[in-house]
């Protein structure tokens, strides 16, 4: 689940891929953070249905996972559907809650993936917050303004 695979698929038909990024400046713990990342994928053929739908069964198969990188602690992930606005053709969300660290050092977080299928284009939004919950307000109006610029 770590890894988007079922997205690898598409990239031989991929004319263009752009991305935007937004961090927040830490909040009053050092460690609270939001970052947000949206692309926007254009494909010569439409996405078909099937890349959400392999979206969800490798959600549904890994319930839990943990990352390692280097000599840092490891990060553990629960997984959890979720629903995403009712954008494009198609649209699908999954959450993550993790954790790493523990007693004073522990960090906790929440991550949302969410993909929307519009055509020819996938828009694909990931938001990340340590120490903070997630924005839903912002996250809906980002995607939603990802989507209608693809209308204009």
């Amino acid at each position: 689940m770590a890894e988007d695979a079922y997205l690898d698929q598409l990239n031989a038909g991929q004319r263009v891929r752009e991305r935007a990024r937004y961090t927040t400046t830490p909040g009053p713990v050092g460690t609270a953070s939001t970052e947000v990342v949206v692309e926007v994928r254009s494909h010569t053929m439409p996405v078909p249905p099937s890349v959400l739908a392999e979206a969800e069964t490798a959600r549904r198969t890994c319930p839990a996972f943990t990352a390692r990188s280097g000599n840092n602690p490891p990060i553990r992930f629960n997984v959890h559907a979720a629903t995403p606005p009712a954008l494009g053709q198609q649209s699908w969300r999954v959450d993550y809650h993790f954790a790493a660290g523990s007693g004073p050092i522990r960090i906790t977080g929440h991550s949302s993936f969410l993909i929307v299928r519009v055509g020819h284009n996938l828009v694909t939004l990931y938001v990340t917050a340590i120490r903070e919950p997630i924005d839903e307000k912002l996250v809906t109006k980002m995607v939603r303004a990802a989507v209608t610029a693809l209308d204009t």
